[in-house]
């Protein structure tokens, strides 16, 4: 299995912190953000990771991968997405890196504490995306509601509902096997002209190929704002030793 960490989005909502520098590098209380995906997964065993980028940081991020090749045991791969037309557009710039392999993806900038293990290594067919418990209405509605039935198997996604059917959120993404890319280049671009996640999840949802792991209510930030980073900081300050090998 291989890993796609996406990390070409610009971060313009943070400010002066992007700059002059990539959201997932970021210094979240004492490493950059990055690096806190990035351990857990080496120690699941995934060591070949792709990582999408924005073309104009590309020298940052080599630089930062150069000094890092000797503790992270890992072979990273940089991969340019030269335009912002989604995250499915996104994913499908790593086609030729996994190839006919199956992978899991990942945002690169944004903090979580579950464990994604067993999912990783419980993994066989189809696709298994992750979504967290969220009690928050207003935050129900403005996100990507999953509906599942008895068995864990996803049923529906419904972006921004009116009225929820469930408290489980998509975070965007999941482990997928190698009909990933078939199902991307089959997709339309959306009302805003970009190539949606969870148009790849319908298909998968069509043919009865994916179930969703409840990440329960593990802390999740999508990192987005200034107080996101101070949030995030302080709560990486107080649970330091989930990261620790």
């Amino acid at each position: 299995m291989k890993w796609i960490i996406l990390a070409a989005g610009n971060g313009t909502r943070l400010g002066e912190l992007t700059r002059d520098c990539p959201k997932p590098l970021i210094i979240i209380h004492d490493r950059p953000m990055i690096c806190l995906p990035l351990e857990r997964m080496v120690r699941a065993g995934i060591t070949d990771i792709g990582i999408v980028i924005p073309p104009r940081f590309r020298g940052q991020f080599e630089d930062f991968f150069w000094n890092q090749n000797n503790t992270l045991w890992a072979h990273i791969t940089l991969i340019e997405q030269t335009e912002a037309l989604g995250m499915a557009h996104a994913v499908n710039m790593a086609r030729e890196f996994v190839w006919s392999d199956s992978c899991i993806v990942l945002a690169g900038d944004s903090v979580n504490s579950f464990d994604f293990t067993d999912a990783v290594r419980n993994f066989q067919k189809g696709a298994n995306i992750f979504a967290r418990r969220e009690p928050n209405l207003t935050i129900q509605k403005a996100s990507g509601v999953v509906e599942i039935d008895d068995t864990g198997k996803v049923i529906r996604i419904t972006e921004k509902p009116e009225i929820p059917a469930s408290d489980l959120l998509q975070i965007g993404g999941g482990i997928y096997d190698s009909t990933l890319f078939d199902r991307i280049e089959k997709l339309q671009p959306s009302a805003r002209g970009e190539y949606e996640i969870t148009g790849v999840h319908t298909s998968y949802i069509e043919t009865g190929d994916i179930v969703c792991t409840d990440m329960g209510n593990t802390y999740y930030n999508n990192v987005t704002y200034p107080s996101d980073v101070e949030n995030a900081s302080e709560w990486l300050r107080e649970n330091s030793s989930i990261f620790e090998s």
